[in-house]
């Protein structure tokens, strides 16, 4: 295909479309777009490498034409160059997050649980649980974002204890956004209580379920685990263990049959785990694994500690009659876990051991 056929095709995407794919960049590890959206955004980024990769070799030969028509110009790659001059610091828009501030051109307003913020560049992520699921909604409009970060910074924060379960109520919000650094910033919200990334709980007097209802939201999605929802560790767990009344009952296991996987040492930190395959095809699998807690008889997903985390998606395989040993530091995601009974799962087969 030609550069100019390239063109073309670029020049018919729609231009909300290319800014929701940006802004949407900041997707969190647990929290999956539908597989269209991300066909749409694969070709996109395919034809937009292909003609930048066919722009670039023309700037090139751009650029080595000036240079040889303006001699005097040409910097010597061997030599040494007159230190650029110092650029000027960038100016920030008006309204607009930076790392670590308040927004611009407002007053410090102390404890902010969304600090550091960047709507500029993310979209900003609603979610709401009521123990059956937990919906999603988008949010792409940078003037409304602000507003509602706007908002959330604003209010009057108290530092707290964790509330009593019987404070803690449905439904359950949650905000994400992506910052400037690359990161995250995430919170949790029920009941007034505000349960932040770094497990600190917040009192302030404002219904964050408002909104819901009082803003715009897009693209809406449904999850079956309150896995997705924003520091849902710190809903689910308190200082005695697990709240049973929060989690999410697991799915059946559906590995393929006669493959098996034992831990064969375990630490404070890591499994090791032996995987056989004695069936007669191979069998595959990935990187991704997730821990589940026994509760009175029950497998619930445990959520992982809030942070950016993500799997590699490289197809591994263990061919029909092998067998494997792998690691697994299961305390980079899922931090201390409290006493019990719990199981590794990859693929669809686990590996039950004990935290005592």
């Amino acid at each position: 295909m030609r550069i100019e056929d390239l063109l073309d095709v670029i020049g018919e995407v729609d231009d909300e479309l290319l800014e929701r794919s940006e802004k949407l960049r900041y997707k969190r590890k647990g929290v999956w777009m539908k597989w269209g959206s991300l066909a749409a955004c694969a070709c996109l980024v395919l034809v937009a490498g292909l003609w930048a990769a066919g722009l670039g070799a023309k700037k090139m030969e751009n650029a080595e034409s000036d240079m040889e028509a303006c001699p005097e110009e040409k910097v010597e790659m061997n030599g040494t160059m007159d230190e650029a001059p110092e650029a000027p610091e960038a100016a920030v828009p008006e309204g607009e997050y930076i790392e670590g501030d308040a927004p611009t051109g407002e007053p410090d307003y102390g404890i902010n649980p969304l600090q550091g913020a960047d709507p500029a560049g993310s979209a900003l992520c609603f979610y709401k649980y009521e123990g059956d699921g937990v919906t999603s909604f988008y949010m792409y409009d940078n003037e409304q974002e602000n507003k509602i970060l706007d908002l959330i910074a604003g209010l009057e924060y108290e530092e707290l204890e964790r509330p009593s379960e019987e404070e803690i109520t449905y439904p359950i919000y949650g905000i994400e956004i992506g910052r400037r650094d690359g990161w995250t910033s995430e919170v949790a919200w029920s009941n007034g209580y505000w349960f932040t990334a770094d497990g600190a709980v917040l009192k302030a007097d404002f219904d964050l379920g408002s909104l819901e209802t009082d803003y715009e939201w897009r693209d809406t999605y449904q999850f079956e685990s309150v896995e997705v929802l924003p520091c849902a560790r710190f809903i689910c767990q308190n200082e005695e263990g697990w709240n049973a009344e929060f989690m999410t009952p697991s799915n059946a296991l559906k590995g393929q049959e006669d493959v098996t996987m034992a831990i064969v040492e375990q630490s404070e930190m890591t499994l090791n785990v032996e995987i056989e395959n004695h069936s007669k095809r191979r069998w595959e699998y990935g990187q991704e694994y997730a821990i589940q807690v026994l509760l009175d008889g029950v497998w619930y997903d445990v959520p992982m500690l809030p942070g950016n985390w993500g799997f590699t998606t490289e197809l591994l395989t263990l061919p029909e009659g092998e067998s494997v040993e792998r690691g697994y530091n299961f305390n980079l995601f899922y931090g201390e876990l409290p006493m019990g009974t719990y199981r590794l799962v990859v693929a669809g087969i686990a590996a039950e051991f004990e935290i005592e």
